[in-house]
């Protein structure tokens, strides 16, 4: 036979709320930051898979619509572009169309850091084409997004591209042991 503790026949006899609920709210509380948390961090992730597809589709409008309208764009310190209406033009330019069908962007993996509606993501970008039946790497690159929550969506503000090898890494990656 099972006899309640005297703790067991307060709480039942007690109209008040039991003490248990003051913590429950609170790990309710904390599990939704956590939620939250988690959410922001898949979408940065979608920004970021978003890109490589939109690009690789020749999208320039999708393309755009994922940066900030003043966004500012180096790759490799020698190609900078600022604002969406750049990022449009570069999807259209030359050089990207003379890839577009015959090349993927395989974005990632990356790592997220959210500081509330700031997150920065730092990873690899590869892109492939397809040459002669073959498909080759075709640029190899850290890469370094920064991103804001602007108007409930994440854009790109800032990103910064180095190619695989490239001295000014750590533009990217940070220096060394750090």
């Amino acid at each position: 036979m099972h006899r309640m503790s005297e703790r067991d026949l307060d709480l039942v006899r007690s109209p008040e709320t039991p003490p248990a609920i003051p913590d429950l709210a609170a790990q309710v509380a904390a599990l939704a930051a956590r939620v939250q948390a988690l959410d922001d961090v898949l979408a940065v992730h979608r920004v970021l898979v978003g890109y490589g597809l939109a690009v690789d589709a020749g999208d320039a409008t999708a393309t755009a619509a994922l940066y900030a309208d003043d966004c500012d764009v180096d790759i490799d310190g020698t190609v900078r572009f600022r604002g969406r209406q750049a990022v449009h033009d570069m999807v259209l330019g030359d050089a990207h169309q003379a890839i577009l069908g015959e090349c993927a962007h395989l974005m990632g993996p990356y790592t997220v850091e959210v500081d509330g509606d700031r997150a920065v993501a730092v990873g690899y970008a590869s892109i492939y084409v397809r040459e002669d039946d073959q498909i080759k790497p075709w640029r190899q690159a850290y890469g370094r997004f920064e991103l804001e929550r602007r108007d409930a969506t994440w854009q790109i503000t800032r990103r910064t591209s180095r190619a695989l090898g490239s001295p000014h890494r750590s533009d990217v990656l940070g220096p060394a042991g750090s």
